[in-house]
Order: C-alpha cells, then structure tokens, then sequence
C-alpha cells in the first residue's frame, strides 16, 4: 500500500501476513519502507509488537570506512592482509606502552592502522591501553605510545630484542579491541561487500548469528541489511563513518539509528542468562517437569540426562539442562535448534539457555524460592521472580475465532523513523507527525480482515495521505462553505460565507452601485448560517435579480437588435441581388 510522508512523498510499503503454527493466529510482518531507517509495530498500549530497520548500501564503501553497531566497529578492509581476530593467544609477548611488541612467527598487526587504540587487559596495576606509532612491513613489530602497565610487573621474555627496543612478556594477558577487519580486498560489487559484513557481524558478536536472524540480507535486494529485533535487547547502529573516497555516504542512512526491543509478550522465545551457578538443592520448573541442581551431578554421572543438573560451571549446567529438557519433554525434541544454548552479548561463556513457545500454547518457568543469582535477559533486563510463575506464550498479530471472524488485533499504530528524504518522524511527536494508525477491521465483525476458505478478495483499502499538491481553484456551497481545490484530488475547508439579515429590509439605504447599508430604521445587521432559519443560501455562479444593472443590460439589448437589423439587411439585398440576376439570364 501507500503512505505519505510529512514532504508529501509517495511511499509503498509491503504489509505480509504469515501463519503461525498455532491456529487461527498470523503474524504481521512490515519491512522499513524504501529511504527509512526503522520501522516499529505497536499495540494499543504502545508496547513494541515488531521493530526492524535496515542499512541501504548505494555503492562501494572505501578503504578504512567504518559502521558501527552494538558498540562494536566494523571496518573496512581492501588488503589483502591477515586477520588475528578478538582475542589471541598470539599475544605471547606484548609489551608496556611506549615500549615495542613483537608478534610470534605466524601473526601480524596488518589488520591494524597507525593511530588505532589497544586495550591489553591484565592485573588491576597493569592494565594497558596504547596507541599504535609504527608497524613493521611484516606486521609482526609495532611501536606504541600510550598510558597504563609498569615495566616492572613484567618478566623480560628470552626473545632477542628487535633493533634494541626491550620486548616483554605477559602472562596470560590477550588483546582486545572493539574494530573488526571487513576483508573486502577480492570483491569488486556492493552486494559482495554487504554479504562481507553480514557475516563478519555473524562471526564477532554472539547477539547475532544464523539461528536468530537479526541481521539478514534483505530478500529483494542484496545490497540491504536488515535488523531484525527478536526480543534480545535493542540495536544501535551508526552509519556516520560508512563513507566513499570522495566523503560522502556510502549508505542512503547517514544517522545513528535504533530498532527496539521487541515487548516479551510478542517474542517468540525466553531467554535466560546466568551470571554463576545455581546453588545444590535449588530448581526451575519448566512446563510442568522440575530439575533439580545438584553438586555431586558432575562427579557422580555427568550429562546423564535425568532431571538433576550438574553446576560445576555455568556452561556444563546449561549443557545438562538443556540435554534433560530434551529427554524429558517431548515438545523440546532432541537435537531441534529451537532450544539451545548461546554465549550473550559477546560475554565469553556460553551462558543463555533459549528456550521457544510452543504452538501447543502457554507454559510456565518457577525458579525456587530462594535462588542464587536468578538469571536475566541479555539487554539486562529482570523478567524473573524465584517462587513466581513466568509465562511463555507469545502473540500474534492477528486473532480469529473458528468462524473467520477476528478475535483480537495485536497491532494498531506503526513508528517510521529516519527517512533520508528530510521528511520528519512518524513517531506522534507533536511538533512532528502522527504515527500511522492501522484499521485492520472490527473485532468480531467481517469488515476487515478475515479467515475464511476462499481466495484472495481485497475489499477495499482506505488511507487519508495524499502527495504534495498546489492551489487549483475554489467551490462554494450553498450553506456558504468555501472549499479549496488542490491537483492532488484533496480538497480542503478555507472558509464560511456568512449571510446577514436585518429586522427591516424596506428602509434599508440605497448606494450607488447598487449596494445597500444598514440605517436606524433597517436595524444592524446578524450574522447567520446560510441556507438555515431565516437566511437564504449561497448560490455560486447565480446572478441575482436584485443586482442586474438595468441601464446597462437595455443598452446591451440595443446592440443585439441593431447587430440582427444589420444581419437582417445583408440577407435582403443579397436576395434581391439573386433575383436580378435571374431576371437578366431570362
């Protein structure tokens, strides 16, 4: 269908229905509109049913241009250079800020640029942070300028120091850095560097991956990322460094932008994040089967299967929940991907047990009162009470009964924001614009959409947007409304004509121009509605009796007259003028 924009651009936005695996319940889904950032799905309560929103490339990206989402910065990369990744156990030999590092043979600092920034973590007294000076032409030497570390917290490494710089070594220490290399050095099309950064986001940051479908190609044009909000926490992504070698934008979005979190009524699955271990003797009950967690678990079978947890860490813990769930109900199936376990928000440890709805419907999570560290969602967010019921069931957008007829509408407004045509939010700001009101119908009457076994019959579609458009003219009605015309087909109220009377018509006083005006004897004048009570109507185009100018239209009717006698003349003597010659051939 189509909308407007507050500049009166035409826009078309695609509205799919999808059926669910539960009966009578479809979900909604509305990709961000051509030139928009994001795109949010609100019920009448203005909780967040869908939010997606997408990175538009429109040409190649240049050397060293950045993105940067979820606080993580990916970079840009056409050399062919080698990657070390995030963390490594390269860094066997680092050294103090301002001192030299030297990788091991089969590493190198080539991913890096001179100037970026390195943080080395390590003890309290040792972190470091440094900044990059010079790199070797091999990539295995960098020079550093920076603050942190103290030379002597550090053991002096065997290594022959490299052109007399001293070369230190940490132990256990590795190296973090929140740039990640996109190697784009063999591509030569958009769509080849924007597959390029899907899956360096899918290789770097644990939020994102090819189970959950956060960040998608989009499937009509593949030089387009959507993000897709799946109830794990909301994503920001910043597009300001994603530039051309020239300094322009490399993306239709310029601006930070954010799609939200979707509400946990409307997520299809709960996840629970554990920051430690589960303390013996405590459990959860997941839909109706108790596990119990237990010390003596590890030691005594391992991942047997049964009901009892072993939490000798949080990882093994989730393993052994996630393996008993799967034996013991079956509406978690053995070796299916909607129940699984996942490291969240890049913490290091596989630490999230996901765990879907059912289309059988809803189930209940208690942990036990008292629990140690109850678990949380990734964003941080608290979803869980130990000794309460939490539900998992999700909504759909739309609900029917058995007969076709809906049930419930879950969505009712969308939130448009950040499009590139300097048009203003949808976001119900009132110095902006309104959201988009959607009316898909009545609850239990067929007036909108329905679910009945027939094809598609689209009844009609109503919207009250409309494109620019420019004066084209006016029309007034007989109760004195004066509409103005615009080439756009809108029309819109100006104006009213108001009519006034008077107590005593007969003495009111004659002016030249045939005009009269109100006197002592005629009473002022009232103000009234036209065409209601007393008051005539308003007829357009009409000339009235009362304002014919005698004298002028008598003059008119002579020249007429004259102009026909005149006519009348020429046709006499050109019939006299015939008959002479008729006469003369005689």
């Amino acid at each position: 269908m189509q909308f407007f924009d507050t500049l009166g651009n035409a826009t078309t936005m695609s509205l799919r229905n999808v059926k669910t695996g539960v009966d009578n319940n479809w979900d909604l889904e509305i990709p961000p509109p051509p030139g928009t950032s994001v795109i949010s799905l609100e019920d009448s309560d203005s909780l967040i049913y869908g939010s997606q929103g997408q990175l538009e490339f429109t040409t190649r990206p240049a050397d060293a241009s950045k993105v940067t989402i979820d606080a993580i910065t990916y970079e840009f990369d056409n050399t062919a250079t080698t990657f070390i990744g995030a963390t490594s156990s390269a860094f066997a030999a680092v050294g103090s800020a301002g001192d030299t590092i030297t990788l091991p043979s089969g590493a190198e600092f080539s991913q890096f640029q001179v100037g970026d920034k390195l943080a080395i973590s390590g003890t309290a007294s040792n972190n470091l942070t440094i900044t990059i000076k010079t790199i070797s032409a091999n990539g295995r030497v960098i020079t550093t300028t920076g603050t942190g570390g103290s030379p002597a917290s550090l053991t002096l490494s065997n290594e022959t120091p490299s052109a007399g710089a001293v070369t230190y070594t940490y132990a256990g220490f590795t190296e973090t850095t929140t740039r990640r290399r996109v190697n784009v050095a063999t591509n030569t099309t958009v769509a080849q560097d924007v597959n390029a950064l899907l899956t360096t986001i899918n290789g770097f940051d644990t939020d994102y991956d090819t189970t959950n479908g956060r960040v998608k190609l989009d499937p009509g044009n593949a030089e387009t990322l959507l993000f897709s909000e799946d109830g794990t926490g909301a994503m920001t992504i910043n597009p300001a460094g994603l530039l051309t070698s020239s300094g322009t934008s490399a993306a239709k979005q310029s601006t930070t932008f954010t799609v939200k979190k979707v509400n946990a009524k409307y997520s299809q699955f709960t996840q629970m994040q554990f920051t430690s271990v589960a303390a013996t003797g405590q459990s959860v009950i997941i839909n109706g089967i108790t596990y119990t967690f237990d010390t003596n678990e590890a030691a005594a079978s391992g991942f047997d299967k049964d009901t009892t947890i072993r939490i000798d860490s949080i990882v093994n813990m989730l393993q052994d929940l996630e393996e008993s769930m799967e034996a013991n109900d079956a509406n978690f199936p053995t070796g299916g991907t909607a129940l699984r376990r996942r490291e969240a928000s890049n913490s290091g440890t596989v630490d999230t047990l996901v765990i879907p709805t059912l289309d059988s419907g809803s189930f209940n999570i208690l942990f036990s009162n008292p629990f140690t560290n109850i678990p949380k969602e990734p964003d941080g967010t608290v979803s869980f009470t130990a000794g309460t019921n939490t539900a998992v069931n999700s909504e759909y957008a739309l609900v029917f009964n058995a007969d076709g007829i809906p049930s419930k509408f879950n969505v009712s407004k969308m939130e448009i924001l950040g499009s590139t045509s300097g048009a203003a939010d949808m976001n119900d700001d009132p110095e902006l614009a309104k959201k988009i009101t959607l009316d898909l119908g009545t609850v239990a009457e067929a007036n909108g959409f329905t679910q009945f076994g027939g094809s598609f019959t689209p009844v009609f579609i109503t919207q009250n947007g409309s494109q620019f458009g420019t004066f084209a003219g006016i029309t007034i009605a007989a109760d004195g409304l004066v509409t103005a015309l615009f080439d756009n087909g809108e029309t819109r109220t100006v104006f009213k004509i108001p009519v006034a009377t008077f107590t005593n018509v007969n003495d009111l006083g004659a002016r030249s121009g045939n005009i009269w005006n109100a006197t002592q004897q005629s009473g002022d004048p009232t103000l009234r509605n036209a065409d209601t009570g007393p008051s005539g109507q308003v007829n357009q185009g009409t000339l009235e009796q009362s304002t014919v100018d005698i004298g002028t239209e008598f003059t008119k009717m002579i020249v007429v007259q004259r102009a026909f006698s005149a006519a009348a003349k020429i046709i006499t003597t050109a019939d006299e003028m015939l008959e002479e010659l008729l006469r003369t051939k005689r």
